[in-house]
């Protein structure tokens, strides 16, 4: 939505738009870390006052409506922008005609984040904070800088998956990201029994992202109702945890 208003509403590039929402994913990450760090707001009640919050302003710019070209804003303009063809490529090119552009934005992602967790010190140090923050501290590390990274982090991929989502509808659907958050926790968590690791990783969470999406488009070619998918993906996940918690193995 924020990609879609600086384009259609400001008349913003794809050069100018993609830092700007890049840069307010971070801005909301920033804002959770100081609710969770400094406030001492539990994360998860942070988090989800922050998406509820998130999930209303959207609206507010447009009165509720979608955003595309000649929207007509809430004081009675229309608004002149347009998607620049160059930000549409994000979501629709495919290089050499076979691999996405999306995909290879996923692969360096995930290149990078797999040197930063499983290769670095602040990796083992993030690890370190999720599973025993106290000790973590008693060791010498500074849990609120390492929180507040991962928060970041966190709103900046948040935004980068909004960017390719606007640019491969070509519009600022309210609900179009709606469907995913179940995805991507189940995608998440479904990683846990990859390599029997146990906890977050991120081929496991690659892995799962995979095998959620050949599960719906297999239950789309099956022509199964869309209203049994959620119960699909929560039973795959409930499987997914019970065969990772349930072996009695300790983690290696």
């Amino acid at each position: 939505m924020a990609a879609s208003y600086a384009m259609i509403v400001w008349g913003l590039n794809a050069i100018a738009t993609v830092p700007l929402v890049l840069a307010f994913g971070a801005l909301i990450g920033l804002v959770n870390a100081f609710l969770i760090v400094r406030l001492k707001v539990p994360d998860l009640l942070a988090t989800l006052s922050m998406m509820f919050l998130l999930s209303g302003l959207q609206l507010i710019p447009t009165a509720g409506r979608s955003i595309s070209a000649g929207l007509i804003l809430p004081n009675g303009a229309t608004a002149g922008g347009a998607y620049d063809p160059a930000f549409l490529l994000i979501g629709r090119f495919s290089l050499l005609g076979i691999v996405p552009v999306s995909v290879v934005l996923m692969a360096l992602v995930a290149i990078a984040l797999f040197v930063l967790t499983e290769r670095t010190r602040i990796g083992r140090l993030l690890f370190a904070t999720g599973g025993n923050e106290v000790a973590t501290r008693l060791a010498g590390a500074s849990t609120a800088r390492l929180k507040t990274l991962a928060y970041v982090i966190s709103g900046t991929l948040a935004s980068l998956g909004g960017i390719v989502i606007a640019a491969r509808v070509g519009r600022g659907d309210v609900s179009s990201g709606g469907s995913l958050l179940m995805d991507a926790v189940a995608a998440a968590l479904i990683g846990f029994a990859v390599l029997g690791k146990r906890r977050p990783n991120v081929l496991g969470t690659i892995v799962g992202a995979v095998f959620v999406g050949v599960l719906l488009n297999g239950l789309t070619m099956l022509n199964a109702p869309y209203y049994t998918q959620d119960f699909v993906k929560g039973a795959v996940l409930v499987g997914a945890l019970a065969l990772t918690y349930g072996t009695g193995r300790s983690n290696p």
